[in-house]
């Protein structure tokens, strides 16, 4: 794995270029089976505000039935991986204890 962003956590501006199918890894929160980071896919279309500019959503998704978003308040706990990995599938594994915004 090679982290474009570091040990620092991602910026505002590597958040807006974030695509669908991008795959992005928790900074703090392990996998229980082997100890490497969380990692979570770009579900969809990042969105912005007009009216608000520091205000941003991305849609994520953690193994099968775990939803959430990257929002400006959640923003320094993700590191980019440099990596896009589409129609691969997560390995579910243990329900996620995280500070995402779950719908």
């Amino acid at each position: 794995m090679v982290a474009l962003s570091g040990d620092k956590g991602m910026n505002f501006e590597e958040a807006k270029n974030l695509r669908r199918g991008e795959i992005i890894h928790h900074a703090s929160l392990k996998n229980r089976r082997d100890g490497t980071p969380q990692r979570f896919k770009v579900n969809g279309k990042v969105k912005l505000w007009k009216r608000t500019p520091g205000r941003i959503r991305v849609p994520l998704k953690r193994g099968l039935h775990e939803h959430g978003y990257l929002t400006e308040t959640n923003l320094g706990d993700f590191v980019l991986t440099g990596m896009m990995k589409k129609g691969i599938p997560f390995r579910p594994l243990h329900p996620m204890r995280s500070q995402m915004t779950v719908i």
